[in-house]
């Protein structure tokens, strides 16, 4: 899949998605290594590995089945033998339950080599930390090493994602440093034109008839402060807002709104304006205006 250039994307999500393209072209070179990509809660960190992993999806072929990518998230409680077994049932193997965590290692290093995947993703990575103000444990250090030598094992790249907890954990050991030595923060965007040009395409994708500016430098301001510029933040609020402006019939979100709003601004909307900019995907404005009233 080639290199995505859409002006519309988020700019670090075109930065991470082009270098997992990279990493999965690596894969089978020696050359694989790892990427870790950390940031804040709310940063738009597993929307953006989900999505990538939707750009490469499972295939099923006369003789085989193919998952060019893998992606689990790391369990909780974590132990290895969780995360082996969650990735064998995503490849659908029916005993991936059974045995010791080796026999399920093994069983994971056949389905990987099988199934031609080219790039494993371990997201909420901050789940497998157990630390002393700071400092991994004996166990942090040896779940960690089987990340490593799973990907020696079948020299695939492996992505860890996860907070920024989980930092200077993966710095301390140098083993793990060198493998995840290229590292992504994903950043919450400050207050200028960047923030403006996002809320500018919001405001394009949100089904109100009477223009909010939402891009000039007061309203601007406004959702920043309330929102300290976290991507999922700023979609609830103005999608919550836009709830209550058309139930208002104002059809236009104010900052008294914005403000009325905020208290109620949870993760529950259906998040398809998130990632319509995260992921390059606006159009029109949608006309199903009853799914934002209702």
């Amino acid at each position: 899949m080639t290199k995505h250039q859409s002006k519309q994307k988020h700019p670090q999500i075109i930065e991470i998605h082009n270098k997992l393209e990279d990493l999965m072209l690596s894969c089978g070179t020696g050359e694989s290594g790892g990427l870790f990509i950390y940031g804040r809660s709310g940063a738009g960190k597993s929307r953006m590995a989900q999505k990538f992993l939707q750009m490469h999806p499972h295939k099923s072929l006369l003789e085989k089945e193919v998952f060019p990518i893998i992606k689990a998230d790391c369990p909780t409680p974590f132990s290895v033998k969780a995360l082996t077994s969650d990735f064998l049932k995503i490849y659908g193997y029916p005993d991936y339950l059974r045995g010791t965590t080796w026999q399920l290692r093994d069983r994971l290093i056949n389905c990987i080599t099988k199934c031609e995947t080219r790039l494993i993703i371990i997201d909420e990575i901050q789940h497998i930390i157990e630390s002393r103000n700071g400092i991994a444990n004996g166990r942090t250090v040896q779940n960690i090493d089987y990340i490593k030598q799973l990907s020696n094992a079948v020299r695939v790249p492996i992505v860890i994602v996860g907070t920024e907890e989980a930092l200077p954990v993966f710095s301390a050991n140098f083993q793990i440093m060198r493998r995840f030595k290229r590292k992504i923060h994903l950043e919450l965007l400050d207050n200028g034109i960047q923030f403006r040009s996002i809320l500018h395409k919001i405001e394009k994708a949100l089904p109100l008839i009477k223009s909010s500016g939402l891009a000039t430098p007061m309203m601007a301001g406004e959702i920043w402060k309330i929102t300290r510029g976290i991507i999922s933040n700023v979609v609830d609020l103005l999608q919550k807002s836009a709830i209550q402006a058309i139930q208002n019939q104002d059809e236009r979100i104010t900052i008294e709104l914005l403000h009325k709003c905020k208290e109620d601004a949870v993760v529950q909307i259906d998040g398809k304006v998130a990632d319509n900019y995260l992921f390059g995907a606006y159009g029109n404005k949608t006309s199903d205006r009853a799914l934002h009233a209702a």
